[in-house]
């Protein structure tokens, strides 16, 4: 499955091979694991947490012009692998985070040997460009109304909260307020959900305020998110389409 913004899950050969090759690190929310003046040249496995990557041309505008979200077992740096072309981006860690980094040199030394590796990074490669391509498309193409249901839809797809039907894992519904909430797995920042959908500050709060005030989502005593699924309906159905 393909989804906006958050790329899928690496296969289990290129995890396993990560883990072994890599360094292991840990971030705290709001460091930077990479700004825009260094140069993109290592593949960051996200082991635990939430990462965003922001798309970076100070020459064009101030702000990012894209933002993709990395979740548990996502893997980010595979846009220039092989071509090392320069690819400003900057990564802030949106939650604590558990990394695994492995430089491109030892990642093109090992593509020589191994046929395996070389085919299911390739193929994943192919997937991570669909998925920023059909988050360009979303924000290109439809009204913050609709951004702002993808992005719930697609936090609950990444880690199985519910499936491409709306059915909701069982663990994941709340007695108290009824059977179609289900819980977002990430409390994001609002500066982050407003980046990734790409809107003004005002705009962004008054759709917040207006999908709050109609019960759209309720958070409870511990500040997490529950969202009202049966609202988000289109949203699947565009993503089932995608």
């Amino acid at each position: 499955m393909v989804i906006p913004w958050i790329v899928p899950r690496v296969p289990p050969c290129i995890e396993n091979w990560i883990r072994a090759k890599s360094q292991r690190r840990s971030y705290k929310a709001r460091d930077v694991l990479l700004n825009e003046t260094q140069p993109y040249d290592r593949l960051f496995f996200i082991s635990s947490g939430v990462v965003a990557q922001g798309v970076v041309d100070a020459s064009l505008y101030t702000k990012p012009l894209a933002i993709n979200l990395f979740t548990g077992g996502r893997l980010m740096g595979t846009l220039n692998i092989i071509t090392a072309v320069p690819s400003p981006r900057k990564l802030i860690a949106l939650t604590d985070v558990e990394v695994y980094i492995c430089s491109h040199r030892l990642v093109r030394e090992e593509l020589l040997t191994d046929l395996d590796l070389t085919l299911a990074l390739m193929g994943y490669c192919e997937l991570s460009a669909k998925s920023e391509l059909i988050g360009m498309e979303v924000l290109f193409s439809m009204e913050p109304q609709k951004r702002l249901e993808i992005l719930f839809s697609v936090l609950l797809l990444s880690d199985g909260t519910v499936d491409l039907n709306g059915r909701i894992c069982s663990e994941n519904r709340s007695a108290a307020l009824g059977e179609t909430y289900a819980k977002l797995p990430y409390t994001l920042p609002r500066e982050a959900m407003r980046s990734v959908l790409y809107l003004s500050k005002s705009s962004f709060d008054r759709l917040l305020c207006d999908w709050s005030h109609s019960k759209g989502f309720v958070r409870d005593a511990e500040g997490d998110m529950w969202v009202d699924v049966e609202r988000l309906t289109n949203a699947l159905k565009w993503i089932r389409e995608h």
